[in-house]
């Protein structure tokens, strides 16, 4: 489907509008701002629209688990999907993106561990609690944030065998040691 100049008006085109732009309000009215106000018109459902980021979950899972995918975009699909499940933020959705993680870390190429590793501690500063850690730790799931921590650490920490970017790494090692002593898990 061509975006820019097919007409959302069934709920099928929505359907494939929403989910090609990431589930987002922000980026449908953004990018094509006539296409979102056609979106509007019909008048979607927050029920339904969670139904389809669900969806979209569970494929960027799919894509994921599969030995096909080529490694070297194993890091940008976790990406989407950790933006999806910031989303949704429910139980269910951290626990897919996090059996999905611990599967892929040992096809990730090096390069892509420590941007993995940042997708788990958060990109922005640590105020905002972004990152996965923060999520497992608000949705009060312990063990997965004591996973994930450990997970991003690991990750940082093996990506220094091929240390293109030793300030990335670095910083990642430190955000991640940084939310372990904020969070009390040191």
């Amino acid at each position: 489907m061509d975006i820019a100049t097919t007409k959302i008006d069934t709920i099928t085109r929505a359907k494939k509008y929403f989910q090609a732009m990431g589930c987002s309000s922000f980026h449908m009215s953004r990018e094509y701002p006539d296409r979102y106000h056609e979106y509007r018109r019909l008048a979607i459902s927050e029920k339904l629209e969670r139904e389809w980021t669900c969806e979209a979950i569970a494929c960027a899972a799919t894509k994921l688990n599969n030995r096909k995918t080529r490694p070297s975009d194993l890091w940008h699909i976790h990406s989407q999907m950790e933006d999806l499940v910031q989303q949704l933020q429910t139980v269910d959705t951290l626990w897919q993106i996090y059996e999905t993680t611990e599967r892929i870390v040992p096809r990730l190429p090096k390069h892509s561990k420590v941007l993995v590793a940042e997708t788990i501690v958060g990109r922005s500063h640590i105020r905002y609690r972004s990152g996965l850690v923060f999520l497992a730790y608000d949705l009060n799931e312990k063990a997965i944030f004591r996973h994930f921590s450990e997970i991003a650490n690991d990750l940082a920490t093996l990506s220094s065998d091929n240390d293109s970017d030793p300030e990335r790494r670095q910083a990642a090692l430190d955000t991640c040691e940084e939310i372990r002593k904020i969070l009390g898990f040191n």
